[in-house]
């Protein structure tokens, strides 16, 4: 299989947290530290998402029993679309 797009690419996600790390150190009010730290976290969430989508079934990959994600050329907008499996 070819290499991943970013959205399943844990290193995407890993290293966009990391950036925000940095960016939240040279930030003035605590505030908006508060808001880019959590935003860190969030994409560091996402990194272990895409890392435990790796390791799963292609098929489960959607994370709703029942349901397939569809090929990456169907996509659209950046999102997935969710196909129930043929019965």
């Amino acid at each position: 299989m070819g290499q991943p797009s970013s959205i399943d690419d844990p290193k995407h996600w890993y290293g966009r947290a990391e950036e925000a790390r940095a960016v939240a150190e040279f930030m003035i009010g605590d505030e908006a530290k508060r808001i880019m730290l959590s935003i860190a976290a969030s994409y560091e969430r996402l990194g272990c998402r895409a890392q435990e989508r790796l390791k799963t079934d292609p098929d489960e990959a959607s994370g709703f029993p029942g349901h397939r994600a569809t090929p990456p050329s169907r996509h659209r907008g950046g999102r997935r679309i969710f196909q129930k499996p043929n019965e």
